[in-house]
């Protein structure tokens, strides 16, 4: 510094310190004293510390008292470093000649860095100590000296961040108020207010800031307009500037990696074992799952619907015997088998997992390993009677006449050396979610079910198994599988990417709603949450257990052979009718039972007579005494109040997961536009051409209403419902509409182009 600040002052021909009036000679020795210090022994020789002091370089100890400034004299800085870029003037200069001449601009600008800002902002401080006695030391002035001054810690807002936003503030100030001037609530004054001055010296503002402030405040006439002209000055306000365009870029960068900001919906079913095709049953829990994705697509959400198959099983392995195949070729087959028939049954799922899918076993593996280092996981030797066809480890209290409760079949003994997990240790955690979340089993009864099986006590479980060769190898241990159980319940984290926590796992997990069958919810509410527990991981927020469909009173179920193929009705009657079906008669919180006799009545009555008719016959009318074409003009009072009611019941009883209830709010506009037909006679209104207007506005209200049925119904019959929404000429498509707010009416269909033909939506089925 000591060179670099002899160059300068002989650049800018500036005397060098000394008395006034000095020499050319002393200049000279000046000049050689440098030359002399820089060829001397390093920085620590005497001979430059004493140079360095009379050059007015001030040493400044980092660690001093904890409230005390150390400065050689007020409004002087250390000089900067090299390669430092904070450009700020220096205005306030010790020599008279060494600083800009008044209204003219200072161009002598030097860097400073950081660290000095803060002992500028302190410059106001006067230390009133004499240069003799300071020397290259720093000198521990008096408490007094600095009584207005706050200490470090109490000054939050002196933070790098606060500093490096001060910095073009405090040009801007040094600028405008002089050499020694300072601007009365300034920067000093702001992180100083003890000091700050009172009053300030008055001082020439600067014309561009006049001109805002003149036109700021020209011509205010009302509080409102004064409001919205500062506004407009924020908005100029290059700090306002910055944060807007760093909130824009936080949200940008969210986007890209999220994609659009919306809330999210994950929902999953529990994945179906190859070894039999999908039966009824299996198609209920698929539908009613299929039914909440669309209907949460429609209302906004960002959706993930998850479903697959389970091929990893001793029933698997068997059928695959049977059929002299091998396993893995076996599941090929049938995973194809199944995609068919959700394809048939219109099944719109975003993901189809296979356990065998190198993705899952690598999450299989990586979960299994965080409860190992989790200290959850010890082996031990198991007795007990297993189930085949359940898949599952039966305790004795639980048999039925020594049977399976599910399949009236005798379990096998089972005695072999398994890893266990540590289910018994999380009993009370389990209990204290249930508490905080009674939404996480879903419906009441089934979490009343739950809690008195954690209550009664917990036994630690077996997570492998050594019989088994056709499963995935434990990480640790790779004589023992994964117990299928274990293995099928993780698909749910790996088909969002588990183990990578970016990407799809950080944005879908936890899942929203977990569909299973009731007779698996101890798994999913007991054993599912403590693994996730264990591994450190969120829980699910929702798991439903839906009923079952019987049969003449018994389950549905492939071991007992009362199996109803799903695609023998598809094939006859559509797949809308199924969906129609299985979801008004067998409601996901109890049980509904299947016949034939039941499955026609159903169709004919609301389906066929209902919806069918009302379709037809409104079609019919607009081609026959419009030519197709709907007039524009006004619907009949009070369907307006009657479609928006039907729209709030509808996303009240579907948000509850009570599909039933929403179709009965579909069906309240069916019966109302019925009635209307009915009540309006449309064929008598037709012969007398002075009530054409009424006959428009009959006509009108009828195409809204079916518009309204179709959107309604699209989650359920999607069909049927497209069928409808493309006869009325309506875009866009069905599956890129949103429902409207809760309470709002769907906007009115466009007049103008003629509607398509009419033809049988559901033809009647005759006995």
């Amino acid at each position: 510094m000591g060179e670099a600040g002899g160059r300068a002052r002989e650049a800018e021909g500036a005397a060098p310190p000394g008395p006034a009036g000095g020499s050319r000679g002393i200049r000279a020795q000046s000049l050689e004293r440098d030359a002399r210090i820089r060829h001397s022994q390093g920085t620590n020789h005497p001979s430059r510390r004493r140079y360095e002091a009379r050059g007015r370089r001030v040493s400044i100890r980092r660690k001093q008292d904890h409230f005390l400034f150390h400065r050689r004299e007020a409004g002087r800085l250390p000089r900067s470093r090299e390669g430092s870029r904070l450009n700020l003037s220096y205005a306030n200069r010790a020599a008279p000649d060494r600083r800009a001449r008044r209204g003219r601009e200072d161009r002598r600008r030097r860097y400073v860095r950081k660290g000095a800002v803060l002992r500028d902002l302190a410059s106001p401080v006067r230390a009133d100590h004499a240069q003799d006695g300071q020397g290259p030391g720093p000198l521990a002035q008096p408490l007094e000296d600095f009584r207005r001054v706050r200490p470090l810690e109490v000054l939050p807002s002196l933070r790098a961040r606060f500093l490096q936003r001060s910095i073009p503030r405090i040009s801007e100030d040094r600028e405008q108020a002089g050499p020694r001037g300072r601007r009365a609530g300034s920067l000093a004054g702001r992180h100083f207010p003890a000091h700050a001055p009172a009053h300030g010296r008055k001082r020439a503002r600067d014309p561009a800031r006049a001109l805002r402030a003149s036109r700021r405040h020209e011509g205010r006439r009302s509080d409102a307009r004064q409001t919205a002209r500062l506004r407009q000055d924020e908005v100029r306000c290059p700090r306002h500037e910055t944060r807007r365009w760093r909130k824009r870029q936080r949200n940008e960068a969210a986007v890209s990696r999220f994609g659009k900001l919306m809330a999210k919906f994950y929902i999953t079913t529990a994945i179906d074992y190859v070894n039999n095709p999908p039966h009824l049953g299996t198609a209920y829990e698929k539908i009613a799952a299929d039914t909440i994705a669309r209907y949460k697509r429609m209302a906004g959400f960002n959706t993930r619907f998850l479903m697959g198959n389970d091929e990893h099983s001793i029933n698997v392995e068997k059928a695959a015997r049977e059929k002299g195949m091998e396993p893995k070729e076996y599941c090929d087959q049938m995973a194809e088998v199944f995609q068919a028939v959700w394809k048939r049954l219109d099944i719109s799922y975003d993901d189809f997992i296979r356990t065998t899918e190198p993705r899952h076993v690598r999450g299989v593996q990586a979960l299994f390993r965080a409860i190992v280092d989790a200290g959850d996981v010890y082996k031990g030797k198991y007795e007990g009677h297993y189930c085949v066809g359940c898949e599952r480890f039966y305790p004795e209290k639980d048999l039925v006449d020594g049977k399976c409760p599910i399949h009236k079949t005798v379990p096998q003994w089972v005695s072999e050396e398994n890893y266990f997990f540590r289910l018994s240790a999380y009993g009370p955690k389990l209990l204290e979610h249930y508490r905080r979340n009674p939404e996480f089993i879903v419906p009441e009864t089934r979490r009343n079910e739950i809690v008195n099986v954690v209550e009664s006590g917990l036994d630690d479980i077996s997570v492998s198994r050594a019989s088994v060769a056709w499963g995935i190898p434990l990480p640790n241990d790779p004589a023992h599988t994964v117990y299928v159980w274990v293995d099928a319940l993780i698909n749910y984290i790996t088909g969002v990417g588990y183990p990578d926590m970016n990407g799809d796992f950080s944005k879908y997990w936890p899942a929203d709603l977990h569909v299973i069958g009731k007779d698996i919810t101890r798994f999913h509410c007991v054993i599912w949450p403590a693994m996730l527990l264990s591994a450190k991981l969120p829980l699910p927020k929702t798991v439903l257990g839906h009923g079952w469909v019987s049969f003449h009173g018994e389950k549905l179920s492939k071991s007992l052979g009362n199996i109803v193929n799903p695609l023998d009705i598809v094939d006859r009657w559509g797949a809308d009718a199924l969906r129609y079906y299985v979801l008004k008669e067998v409601p996901l919180f109890r049980d509904g039972d299947f016949s034939w006799e039941l499955f026609i009545d159903r169709y004919n009555a609301d389906l066929a007579n209902d919806w069918g008719n009302l379709f037809t016959r409104t079609v019919s009318m607009v081609h026959r005494y419009r030519g197709g074409k709907v007039a524009e003009g006004t619907l009949i009072e009070g369907l307006g109040d009657t479609f928006a009611s039907a729209l709030r019941d509808y996303t009240e009883a579907m948000d509850r997961f009570e599909i039933e209830k929403g179709i009965e709010a579909a069906w309240s506009v069916i019966r109302r536009a019925n009635r209307l037909v009915e009540e309006k006679a449309p064929w008598n209104l037709a012969k007398d051409p002075s009530r054409g207007a009424e006959l428009d506005a009959l006509l009108a209200t009828l195409v809204a209403a079916l518009q309204h049925v179709a959107l309604l119904l699209y989650p359920v019959m999607p069909g049927k419902a497209g069928e409808v929404w493309e006869t009325l000429k309506l875009t866009p498509s069905l599956d890129k509409v949103r429902l409207p707010a809760t309470g709002a009416p769907i906007p009115a269909r466009a007049s103008g182009e003629p509607l398509g033909p009419s033809k049988p939506l559901f033809p009647r089925i005759e006995r």
